[in-house]
C-alpha cells in the first residue's frame, strides 16, 4: 500500500479490502498526514511509528487483539481504540498524548509511557473499562500521586514501574497483586518517594534505583520475597521501611540502604538480609523484636551496628551473618537453636553466648553454635539455608 498524493490531510482506511491482518504504518507510507481512522472487521494487529505529522488516530476493528504506539508519533495528541477483543496495549505517547479512549473491556497488558501530558481522567477511564487487565506497566503519566485500588484494578496481578516514571507517590491497593517491581536492573527513577502496597499474597516487591524513595509500607497476608536495592554508589535513604503481614514474610533484602526504621510485624519472617546498609543498633533491635521467630539474620558489611542481640524467644533463629562488620564489638546470643554464627572480618568483636563470653582466640571456639572466627574470610549466601561452611 502506498499513498502518492502527499496533499491528504486525513486518511481513511478500510482494511477489509486487504488480506494481510496486520498492518504497520510509518512516516515512510505517510507524509504530512494529519489524521488517520481505520475500520475493520479482520485487523488483528496494528503498529504505529514516526508518524511525525498526525494529530490523531481512531480505530474500530471489533477482533483487533494487538495495538503498538511506537516512538516518533511527535503530533499525535487524540487516540480512540474501539476494539471488543484487544488483549495489548503499548503506547509511547512522545510526550504529547493528551486523550485516549479504548473501549474494550478485554485488556489484559497495558503499557503506558511518556504520557505526562495525558487527562488523569483518561487513565482513569480506560482502567475502570479494562477490568480484566492483569499486567500494567506504566512510565510517565500526568499524576502527582498514583492511586490504584481494587475498584480501577480489580485483576490487577502484576506492576512494573518504568525508566520515565514521574510520580511522587504510588498507593495500590489490589487484593489479587502478585508481583510490584522495577522493570529493569540498570534504571534510576528520581521522582518517586513513597510506596504503598496492600494486597493478599505477594509474590515480590523489587525496587531497584530509586534514589528518591524515603518510605515503603507493605501490608500483606504472605509476602515471598522483599528486595530493595541501589545500583552503583548511591544508597537508598529509607526514613521508614515498614512490612506487616499476618502470616509469613519470606525473603527480606537490603542492598545499599541507609534505613532510619525498620518495622517488621509479622508472625513469621525466615530471611533478613542487611548488606552493606546503614542501620543503627536501636533500628536493627526493634525490627528483630518484631519478628521473634526469624530464621536466618544476615547483616554483613554494615559498618554502623556495633552490637547485635539475639533474644532467648528467637528460639527458630539457626543462622546469624554478620560477616565484615568492622564497628561490631558485641555479640549476645540467648537463644538455644542457633546453629552457626559468622564473625569472619569482625576483629573487634566479643562473643557471648547465653550469658558466657567465648574466647575466639581458642579453636575450637565451641562445638554449638559453630563459629566463624573473625580472622577468617569465609562468607555465607543470601538463601534460606546458607551455603555450607567447614571449619579447619
Amino acid at each position: 500500500m502506498t499513498i502518492i498524493n502527499s496533499t491528504i490531510r486525513v486518511y481513511k482506511i478500510t482494511a477489509d479490502a486487504f488480506l494481510n491482518k496486520d498492518i504497520s504504518l510509518s512516516s515512510c507510507i505517510f507524509q504530512r498526514l494529519q489524521g488517520i481512522r481505520f475500520s475493520s472487521v479482520s485487523l488483528q494487529k496494528v503498529y504505529l511509528f514516526n508518524l511525525w505529522s498526525v494529530l490523531f488516530v481512531s480505530i474500530s476493528a471489533p477482533i483487533l487483539r494487538l495495538l503498538q504506539v511506537d516512538s516518533g508519533l511527535e503530533a499525535c495528541e487524540h487516540l480512540e481504540v474501539y476494539a471488543g477483543k484487544l488483549r495489548t496495549l503499548q503506547i509511547d505517547g512522545s510526550s504529547v498524548l493528551r486523550t485516549l479512549t479504548v473501549r474494550s473491556g478485554r485488556v489484559n497488558h497495558f503499557e503506558l509511557r511518556n504520557c505526562q501530558d495525558l487527562d488523569p481522567r483518561c487513565l482513569q477511564a480506560v482502567l475502570l473499562d479494562n477490568p480484566l487487565l492483569g499486567e500494567l506497566r506504566l512510565g510517565a503519566v500526568a499524576n502527582e500521586e498514583l492511586i490504584l485500588d481494587h475498584l480501577t484494578c480489580p485483576s490487577l496481578e502484576t506492576i512494573s514501574i518504568l525508566d520515565d516514571f514521574t510520580c511522587a507517590g504510588l498507593l495500590v491497593r489490589c487484593p489479587n497483586l502478585r508481583v510490584i517491581q522495577t522493570a529493569a536492573d540498570d534504571i534510576e527513577i528520581l521522582s518517586l518517594q513513597q510506596v504503598i502496597v496492600v494486597a493478599d499474597h505477594l509474590a515480590r516487591v523489587r525496587m531497584v534505583g530509586l534514589p528518591a524513595l524515603r518510605n515503603l509500607l507493605v501490608q500483606c497476608d504472605s509476602v515471598q520475597h522483599v528486595e530493595i536495592k541501589m545500583c552503583g554508589e548511591e544508597s537508598v535513604c529509607l526514613r521508614s521501611f515498614v512490612i506487616q503481614s499476618t502470616r509469613s514474610v519470606g525473603l527480606l533484602r537490603f542492598l545499599d540502604c541507609a534505613v532510619g526504621a525498620l518495622i517488621l510485624s509479622a508472625p513469621r519472617v525466615h530471611t533478613v538480609v542487611l548488606y552493606r546498609c546503614q542501620i543503627e543498633d536501636y533500628a536493627l533491635q526493634m525490627a528483630l523484636n518484631g519478628c521473634p521467630n526469624i530464621v536466618h539474620l544476615s547483616v554483613e558489611k554494615c559498618n554502623t551496628i556495633s552490637q547485635v542481640s539475639v533474644p532467648a524467644n528467637a528460639s527458630l533463629m539457626k543462622y546469624l551473618n554478620l560477616y565484615g562488620c568492622h564497628g561490631l564489638v558485641r555479640v549476645a546470643v540467648d537463644c538455644v537453636g542457633l546453629l552457626a554464627v559468622n564473625l569472619g572480618q569482625c576483629s573487634k568483636v566479643r562473643l557471648f553466648v547465653r550469658g558466657l563470653e567465648y574466647d575466639l582466640s581458642l579453636h575450637p571456639v565451641c562445638k554449638y553454635p559453630k563459629v566463624v572466627l573473625p580472622h577468617q574470610s569465609l562468607r555465607w549466601s543470601h538463601d534460606h539455608k546458607p551455603q555450607l561452611f567447614n571449619l579447619p
